[in-house]
């Protein structure tokens, strides 16, 4: 919901309705969040081990990942900093061997989620004259959209922008089809008799 509506609607008439979508919308953002944070780590950290810990379909790994998030959620942190996690999900010989390796996948996948989770602004140029859009014009005209990623995981985001090019061969068909028009006007087609004398 944004944010300017949400305290009218949870606040509103429907307010119950409205507070159940606002739960179910954050429960599965944050399902969502964890489950692209896990899948991103294996797969780093599956680079970085050379493959040796997770092979084939990783399914059975994300799960038993999330659960273990999930139970730990509060603490994770701390246990990740013990190691206590890592030994749950590896296996203490593992978590020991590709520790390093571990903690360098977690850094990245939390850079590449800190990345993902900033603003940015798109800018579309459209071909000819751009004649409407719901954006913001740049100094040039260009339209501009402001990107706040927490709307777009949750709430539909719309970009719209339409423009208009000049067909040059609908033009010249149609100037040549009025100069023959103007001609034949112009220029009325005889009829010729002949007569036998």
């Amino acid at each position: 919901m944004p944010d300017a509506e949400k305290p009218k609607l949870l606040n509103g008439p429907d307010s119950l309705k409205y507070m159940a979508l606002d739960d179910s919308v954050n429960a599965y953002t944050g399902i969502w969040m964890y489950g692209s944070l896990i899948s991103e780590w294996i797969n780093i950290f599956n680079e970085l081990s050379g493959g040796k810990i997770f092979t084939g379909d990783t399914k059975q790994k994300e799960d038993s990942f999330y659960n273990i998030l999930r139970q730990n959620l509060r603490d994770f942190d701390t246990l990740w900093k013990q190691g206590i996690i890592q030994e749950k999900l590896l296996g203490e010989k593992n978590a020991k061997e590709f520790g390093y390796e571990a903690d360098s996948a977690m850094n990245a996948v939390e850079d590449l989620l800190a990345q993902t989770f900033s603003s940015y602004t798109v800018r579309i140029i459209m071909p000819g004259k751009t004649v409407s859009h719901n954006g913001f014009p740049d100094s040039t005209g260009v339209p501009l959209w402001q990107v706040r990623s927490e709307y777009f995981f949750t709430e539909p985001y719309i970009i719209k922008a339409e423009s208009k090019i000049n067909n040059i061969w609908a033009w010249i068909i149609t100037v040549t089809f009025l100069i023959l028009l103007a001609w034949a006007a112009w220029f009325p087609v005889k009829k010729h008799s002949t007569a036998l004398q």
